[in-house]
């Protein structure tokens, strides 16, 4: 691959997984348990099989490191990582020089508890592919206790069914139907960038809403500023009422919003009196 690139050995480049079994089989880092993270992305790695272009393989790095992932294997690349593979990679050189150079796919998913195979192609072997973000969800709690590997095929023919029949998941990445192909280093980082999403929890929308008083207080004031403004139809003003409650339920207000439109109906109150005696010719 270069000298002035050193490469890691199979066994020595992939870290074990929680197993004891993986772990004696295949030598490197102990103590992956359980975290607070949602997530343990040093436990995913990525395998290139057959990669044809050394900026690619660079590209690839970088958009790895974007995203928070480290670890990559090549699997018998038909070019050597060089200096536009460096080039490209800008500032994920480490991730290059850490990589390991598999001779077969086995060396790559040694200590692997989940293989996951990428494709374009959805043929009846196929059809249950997941989409990324669906499969980042799977995969993310995974990682805490168990080694992940996600494979990309050559760029011209995507992964074989040689290989995709190591996998337990596929998935496919969808696209506009009449230009399917992505570059390798894109399909990667959409890959990445979901994991990375999926260690980070979801804020919370948790809130105190206001109470039924309070709204019906709300919506009875509406209902008479808008009925005194001629908005409403004073014959059947809960025609459009009904709407407006709907369309304020679905946001789900709280107590401050509640104040806030109150304030509002005030305001329109005050302007609707203080513009009543020019309206009617008057002058104070």
């Amino acid at each position: 691959m270069g000298e002035d690139v050193p490469h890691l050995a199979a066994t020595e480049a992939l870290e074990p997984s929680a197993s004891e079994e993986n772990s004696a089989a295949c030598p490197g880092r102990s103590g992956m348990g359980v975290t607070e993270s949602l997530a343990d992305l040093d436990n995913v790695v990525i395998v290139l099989i057959h990669p044809q272009h050394p900026g690619n393989i660079g590209a690839t790095a970088r958009a790895m490191k974007n995203m928070g992932l480290r670890r990559l294997a090549l699997v018998r690349p038909h070019v050597p990582i060089d200096d536009s593979s460096m080039q490209m990679a800008r500032g994920a050189g480490d991730i290059l020089q850490k990589s390991i150079d598999a001779v077969e796919l086995n060396e790559a998913l040694c200590g692997v508890a989940i293989t996951v195979g990428t494709t374009a192609r959805m043929g009846r072997k196929r059809r249950d592919a997941l989409d990324p973000r669906a499969a980042a969800a799977l995969l993310a709690p995974l990682t805490l206790r168990n080694k992940v590997a996600i494979l990309f095929g050559p760029e011209r023919t995507g992964l074989n069914n040689e290989a995709m029949q190591r996998c337990q998941w596929v998935i496919n990445i969808p696209t506009q139907a009449d230009f399917k192909s992505l570059n390798l280093a894109q399909a990667v980082l959409i890959m990445a960038y979901e994991l990375h999403l999926a260690t980070f929890p979801k804020p919370s929308r948790t809130r105190t809403l206001a109470s039924q008083q309070q709204l019906e207080g709300m919506y009875d004031h509406i209902r008479q500023t808008l009925l005194r403004i001629g908005f409403l139809d004073p014959v059947n003003p809960e025609r459009m009422m009904l709407v407006l409650k709907r369309i304020l339920a679905r946001t789900g207000l709280d107590r401050r919003e509640v104040n806030i439109l109150r304030g509002i109906m005030r305001q329109i109150d005050w302007y609707r009196r203080a513009a009543a005696p020019f309206e009617d010719g008057s002058t104070h």
